[in-house]
């Protein structure tokens, strides 16, 4: 078998036996097959080639490298500047009339060059062959082609905003405060209203620094990395929102939940959590320029962190780790406002429902006052400590509202997963707490019998 050199080739023959292998680890060791996971050590692994494979593929498109890709399109564009007898006398010409498009996958390129191919063949043959290209139009295409394709990019957003202040006095006054923060500083200004554009890697400190000086009245961010992959990219994304929530959750009784309460999608993944390619396929989805995403549990954070950065859109993502969270979140946002706004409102609108959760101990532990929790045993989890356990569900229910329901009058449960076909509680926690208000959703949660909330 002959040795392979080239260390891409090696990394992209290697990802699908690594998967396999990772796919057997819960046979492997009887911990991870209990948990009903992956070992997570291997899937960081191959995350980290998958990504490697990622950015090493880029370099080189189908064959063809980025680099001789940007000099093929500069070079056509100098050509077409030239004098009709230049062009004809032009070495260069033979080179672009013979470019093997097969090897080039991003279609807005192809088309261009194969346009700016005919007009140079027709130049060079002597004849229009009765068809009128426009050559204007193909160097501010082939310009506009090079300029999105910046490699070198060092301040990644570009950033608009609009400023109304009454303590900056001049445009001067203005950029001499925020130009560190990056590079192609532009200020337009009308008496007291300020609208500037700028490149930077920070946008949230600049805003939260000029928000010091007056009111922002718009915010724009735009990720340029992420434009220039999705330029890059065989299948280029058209965008058909300007922005959308995407939620992940395990239960199917809360995906309909969110989905009410205004998500755009859903990713349902049950028992088993979903893969990076689940994640990124869901976020394209979408095709929505900005994507607000959450999910209900912080195991998934570094998947989606990753998803985020293969995929076509502008991700911001909200670090929860559990369902109501995202119900708090939906409840107390708005798509009228701008992206950042509505970020900033859900990352601090994640924690305003008080809640508990009810799960069965797979293992002896103990609360947080000491007391034992033997195995199967029910306990509650407050604020992410074991506050109550007791062997009767029925019991520890009511110990846990009692204890509790002084956060809220109306108390909310919501069954998993394991608790859809028992009874329900709710009648007799009714007559067991007649001053308090109860209701109950099908949560289908498969970490927890019950969340409880408390408002």
């Amino acid at each position: 078998m002959e040795k392979e050199e080239n260390p891409l080739v090696i990394i992209q023959q290697t990802i699908p036996y690594l998967k396999e292998v990772l796919d057997q680890t819960p046979e492997m060791l009887p911990v991870l097959k209990k948990a009903g996971v992956v070992d997570s050590g291997g899937a960081g692994f191959i995350i980290l080639l998958e990504g490697i494979d990622k950015e090493l593929s880029q370099l080189a498109v189908n064959g063809i490298s980025l680099s001789s890709l940007l000099r093929i399109g500069r070079t056509t564009r100098k050509l077409l500047r030239k004098r009709l007898s230049e062009l004809r006398k032009s070495p260069f010409a033979p080179l672009i009339l013979n470019i093997d498009f097969s090897r080039i996958q991003n279609s807005r390129l192809v088309e261009t060059l194969q346009s700016a191919r005919n007009l140079l063949g027709n130049i060079h043959l002597n004849h229009n062959n009765g068809k009128t290209v426009n050559r204007e139009k193909l160097i501010d295409e082939l310009q506009e082609i090079d300029d999105s394709w910046n490699p070198e990019i060092k301040n990644k957003y570009c950033t608009e905003f609009v400023l109304e202040s009454d303590v900056i006095t001049s445009k001067d006054q203005l950029k001499e405060k925020i130009a560190h923060y990056g590079d192609s500083l532009i200020i337009i200004n009308s008496n007291n209203k300020y609208k500037v554009h700028i490149h930077t890697n920070k946008p949230n400190d600049l805003f939260d620094d000029v928000s010091k000086f007056g009111s922002l009245l718009f915010t724009k961010v735009d990720d340029m990395k992420k434009q220039h992959r999705n330029f890059l990219s065989e299948d280029v994304l058209d965008y058909e929102r300007d922005k959308s929530v995407f939620c992940i959750v395990s239960g199917k009784g809360f995906a309909d939940i969110l989905k009410n309460l205004g998500a755009d999608d859903i990713l349902c993944y049950g028992k088993n959590k979903p893969s990076v390619n689940q994640l990124v396929k869901g976020l394209n989805n979408l095709k929505a320029k900005n994507i607000i995403a959450a999910s209900d549990d912080s195991d998934i954070l570094m998947a989606l962190k990753y998803a985020a950065s293969l995929c076509k859109s502008n991700v911001y993502i909200v670090e929860s780790d559990n369902p109501i969270s995202l119900v708090s979140m939906l409840m107390n946002i708005s798509k009228d406002y701008d992206i950042n706004t509505i970020f900033d409102e859900a990352m601090n609108s994640i924690h305003n429902i008080p809640f508990c959760g009810i799960a069965r101990s797979s293992r002896n532990v103990t609360t947080e006052n000491g007391a034992p929790v033997n195995k199967n045993d029910y306990f509650t989890v407050y604020k992410k400590k074991i506050i109550l356990a007791n062997k009767n569900l029925d019991e520890l229910l009511f110990d846990t509202v009692r204890q509790l329901s002084t956060e809220g009058s109306l108390i909310t449960l919501y069954k998993g997963a394991d608790m859809k076909k028992e009874n329900s509680f709710i009648e007799r926690l009714r007559n067991k707490f007649p001053d308090r208000d109860f209701e109950e959703y099908f949560g289908g949660q498969y970490k927890y019998s019950y969340y409880i909330t408390f408002e």
